[in-house]
């Protein structure tokens, strides 16, 4: 159980330090709200002395407050807040207090059909192996194997075999498949399959999807409340989140001018640059293209770090 207190949490408006907030995407299937979120916070958090700021003898440093926030969207949701930090400074200075947020989308994907499972699997199914991505081989692999079994299985439940308990046992199998195609594949893989393909069937989820995130991220921003936002993900969470930061950026297009003859510029041509590098990388260099491509990546985000400070920036 997560070490809680019963002390009312500090909100931004009596701090003049700028929180972190941090965003947990969970992942594929029926997932339960806050579920991902509190297990990431005890990793994270709870556990992680290092992060924790020593506490007086009366207070437990690995405290944390679960509060409702109208800006999780939901009242199924709670803004998990923490003591402050261990600062990187100097070890008796405060680090940021951090907020953690869950954006919860399972209800927004469910319903998903076995043909709508089988209409995706098909997109990855019929083509050739040498279209398939290097990292999706096995995903390749995976549905052609299983209709392979399905086929087998088909052949002998219809074949004339002597005695019936092979049919028997056959039709269980086929039983088997079916209620794990229902129960098991549809609710997990069904999310994916739905989601990344831009189906008529499937807009208006995907767009449920993303406008629920836009507005979490939105709402975060506008509070004023956070020095950084910080989304974490994994699994399909992980395609949202990817897509969720691309539109948001876009959207805040008026507000990041950027010229030709800026630093800011120049440093994402690199990362650009080193993006184009890394696709086109062999087997034999790509952990050093990968190497040069993150170091793009982190001298362009500690630029992004100080543009943010800015006051013509800020809000």
């Amino acid at each position: 159980m997560l070490s809680q207190s019963t002390k009312v949490g500090v909100t931004a408006t009596t701090t003049n330090k700028r929180k972190l907030a941090i965003v947990v995407t969970h992942g594929m299937g029926e997932q339960v709200p806050m579920a991902t979120l509190i297990d990431f916070v005890k990793a994270a958090w709870v556990v992680n002395a290092e992060a924790q700021r020593p506490a007086p003898p009366d207070e437990n440093p690995r405290d944390i407050w679960f509060t409702p926030d109208p800006v999780t969207g939901s009242l199924e949701s709670r803004r998990i807040t923490t003591r402050w930090t261990r600062s990187n400074v100097t070890h008796d200075a405060k680090g940021p207090r951090v907020d953690f947020f869950e954006f919860y989308w399972a209800d927004l994907a469910e319903g998903t059909t076995v043909q709508e499972v089988w209409d995706g699997l098909r997109t990855l199914l019929v083509r050739w192996p040498k279209r398939v991505p290097e990292g999706l081989m096995s995903a390749w692999l995976l549905p052609w194997s299983a209709s392979a079994i399905v086929l087998i299985l088909s052949f002998f439940a219809i074949a004339p075999w002597p005695g019936g308990w092979w049919h028997l046992v056959l039709a269980i199998a086929a039983a088997v498949v079916g209620y794990l195609m229902q129960y098991v594949v549809s609710p997990y893989i069904g999310d994916v399959a739905r989601y990344v393909r831009a189906d008529p069937r499937n807009i208006a989820m995907r767009r449920a999807i993303r406008d629920r995130g836009l507005k979490l991220l939105r709402d975060i921003h506008q509070s004023g409340a956070y020095e950084r936002v910080v989304v974490v993900a994994h699994s399909l969470g992980a395609i949202i989140a990817y897509d969720l930061i691309a539109f948001l950026w876009a959207t805040r297009e008026s507000a990041l001018p950027l010229h030709e003859d800026e630093p800011a510029f120049k440093k994402l041509r690199a990362v650009e640059a080193a993006a184009h590098a890394l696709a086109n990388s062999t087997v034999s260099d790509r952990d050093e293209k990968r190497r040069i491509f993150r170091e793009a990546q982190f001298s362009a985000a500690k630029w992004r770090c100080r543009w943010n400070r800015a006051p013509a920036n800020t809000g």
